[in-house]
């Protein structure tokens, strides 16, 4: 091949800058993938890398809560609110209230004298406790991995297990 024939197939102006910026995305996809791959990551964290994703790049289709690969959206939704605190929708309790928490079993010794400042002091806290959460899931409910992070180390492991297997087939002649 001459030098000439080279510079003819070297990218020039708008298709360099086309393939400067696509490069960038990808760059900054790749991340998302590493983070989500991640031992440390949670659903909750998943689920804001994917919306930032859907806001970012036209894959809302692919990344939405409501997506073809989530099994339960609302099961996610509910782990999602656990893990950040926020009140749940009755449909999404349902979907977790196999995982709630027995209470524990108060003492059986006497019951104490409580005096009346006390008594008045615990009166005037219980309405602002009742907007907390009263019910105690278990604590494994907030490590559940999602489904998105299932699939993509599926396809990592894919990728891995192809490359090498790629590299150990002859050439075609």
């Amino acid at each position: 091949m001459t030098v000439e024939a080279v510079e003819e197939l070297v990218p020039r102006g708008h298709a360099h800058r086309r393939i400067t910026t696509v490069v960038e995305k990808l760059r900054e996809l790749d991340s998302v993938c590493v983070k989500i791959q991640s031992e440390q990551c949670a659903l909750a964290d998943i689920r804001l890398l994917f919306d930032a994703c859907a806001v970012k790049y036209p894959v809302a289709d692919y990344l939405a809560t409501t997506a073809a690969i989530i099994h339960s959206p609302l099961f996610e939704s509910a782990i999602v609110k656990l893990h950040n605190d926020l009140p749940m929708s009755a449909d999404e309790t349902r979907e977790v209230e196999g995982f709630v928490q027995p209470l524990a079993d108060q003492p059986a010794g006497a019951p104490k004298k409580v005096g009346f400042a006390t008594s008045v002091v615990r009166k005037s806290k219980k309405p602002r406790l009742a907007g907390q959460m009263a019910v105690q899931y278990y604590p494994l409910l907030t490590c559940a991995p999602p489904t998105r992070n299932t699939c993509e180390r599926l396809f990592s492991e894919c990728k891995l297990v192809l490359t090498s297997l790629r590299a150990s087939t002859p050439r075609e002649r």
